[in-house]
């Protein structure tokens, strides 16, 4: 016999850069009403935005190393799922890999109803748009255009650093692949509770099959070994990124230990002082090539061979 539904679940999706950690933040600030439960899938072998997440005081469990929606994770992401149907929270909040293809969550959910007799109130998926990168992404990265289908809320951000003509360019091709979808603009990921509220109203029903691979990106894990210079690690980091999609990780620098998150050309240095190996996670296009291109650097700029994980 199924129970009927009571805890509420979000799917949060968004590629790499799109700033899910910041609107997760937000999400649990306006919740902070509720008992919450964070499930935070990280592509790369080592976790970052879980790390992030727990300074809010909220419950994380971290599924790392492949996407939740891949054969290879999906196992373990019904495990978590079943699991918090019998903690405490209210609210569950569940972050997609930036390489997530959603098109899959129906069926993990009848998976955790098989195992457990029991359901969750499903309110639907978020997509997180970068609408600088949009058009860009939807024509290169298949997840993008996936995230977008699947969404029942789109959130389009960084509209106050957008071009106006990028941005309705953006705005047509969400309309022309998801007219059904509520679409809201912001920046900084600022979100109403409003909008997650009226979610189910609009709820897409897209179905898909679990992936069985990685979209053409691939993950790597450098250690950052002897605490170089931060001008030095930035000088490097701009020097790849016309490699990479993304590169986040806690490094311990000559000044510090510091908070690396990358997007493209920007890159950003924080301190931080959250324990652990000193690392970054690197997700780029699978090319041996540039792989060879960012340890080439790597010895020019440190006058060190590179250090996988």
């Amino acid at each position: 016999m199924t129970e009927s539904a009571s805890k509420q679940l979000y799917l949060i999706c968004g590629f790499l850069g799109s700033g899910k950690t910041t609107l997760m933040r937000h999400l649990i600030s306006l919740y902070a009403d509720r008992r919450i439960a964070v499930i935070v899938n990280e592509f790369g072998k080592q976790g970052v935005d879980g790390t992030l997440l727990a300074q809010t005081g909220v419950q994380v469990e971290e599924i790392s190393n492949g996407s939740i929606f891949c054969v290879c994770r999906s196992d373990r992401f019904a495990e978590v799922l079943a699991q918090a149907l019998d903690s405490d929270a209210e609210l569950v909040l569940v972050e997609a890999s930036g390489l997530a293809d959603p098109t899959g969550m129906k069926q993990i959910l009848n998976t955790v109803t098989e195992a457990t007799g029991k359901l969750y109130d499903f309110c639907g998926t978020v997509a997180l748009v970068d609408s600088a990168q949009l058009l860009k992404l939807h024509q290169n990265v298949a997840a993008v255009k996936q995230q977008v289908l699947s969404a029942g809320l789109i959130v389009i951000n960084k509209t106050d650093i957008t071009p106006p003509d990028t941005l309705a360019a953006a705005l047509a091709l969400i309309a022309e692949l998801n007219p059904v979808a509520r679409v809201c603009q912001t920046s900084f990921a600022r979100v109403e509770r409003s909008w997650m509220d009226e979610l189910r109203v609009a709820q897409q029903r897209v179905k898909g099959p679990l992936s069985r691979h990685t979209l053409g990106v691939k993950s790597m894990l450098v250690m950052v070994e002897g605490r170089p210079e931060c001008q030095r690690f930035a000088a490097w980091l701009k020097g790849i990124s016309a490699e990479t999609y993304r590169v986040k990780g806690f490094v311990d620098l000559a000044e510090g230990r510091h908070l690396v998150d990358c997007v493209s050309a920007q890159v950003t240095l924080s301190p931080a002082g959250s324990p652990g190996p000193s690392c970054v996670v690197i997700l780029m296009a699978g090319n041996d090539k540039s792989v060879k291109r960012i340890s080439a650097l790597h010895r020019e700029i440190f006058d060190t061979d590179i250090v996988f994980g």
